[in-house]
């Protein structure tokens, strides 16, 4: 025997899809504002000249150390 279909289900009819919506506009992109120009670069104070330096007061000369005096031999241990 050959097998049998199964009877054909009669489907439900296509829905008809709703039309479709136009693209609502969007409002423009606003302008970004300009650029603020920046206040120009304030020019600084010239350096003021260093005081000169004054000059290294003289020391007195150093003394000269006492000799050194040698060291007495011990007797031996």
């Amino acid at each position: 025997m050959e097998p049998q279909e199964p009877p054909v289900v009669p489907q439900d009819p296509v829905t008809p899809q709703d039309p479709v919506k136009p693209v609502v506009p969007q409002d423009p992109v606003k302008p970004r504002d300009p650029v603020k120009p920046q206040d120009p670069v304030k020019p600084q104070d010239p350096v003021k000249p260093r005081d000169p330096v004054k000059p290294v007061a003289p020391q007195d000369p150093v003394k000269p150390r006492d000799p050194v005096k040698p060291v007495a031999p011990q007797d031996p241990v």
